[in-house]
């Protein structure tokens, strides 16, 4: 039985580890600080990954007349600004 437990646990661990997919990105950068990075997902989305917490992510999302801020409560200092400004 602990033979079985055990070669489950490490069977999950793997496979946590390969969905990971190691922080590898194809986006080109457009704004970073010590607190953010975001990627122009296409010609009106944005992704942010913070580095504050646990790699938190946030998405800017823009319309013609508007854009929106997808953000789940995360700490990052001055991203108003930052969504509001004309870095992305």
């Amino acid at each position: 039985m602990k033979k079985i437990l055990v070669s489950c646990m490490m069977a999950f661990i793997s496979m946590a580890a390969l969905a990971q997919g190691g922080g590898k990105y194809s986006e080109k950068v457009v704004f970073q600080n010590d607190d953010v990075i975001f990627r122009q997902i296409d010609e009106h989305t944005w992704e942010g990954n913070g580095h504050l917490m646990a790699n938190e992510t946030v998405y800017i999302v823009e319309g013609n007349d508007k854009a929106v801020l997808i953000d789940a409560g995360t700490n990052i200092p001055g991203l108003r600004k930052i969504a509001e400004g004309d870095n992305l």
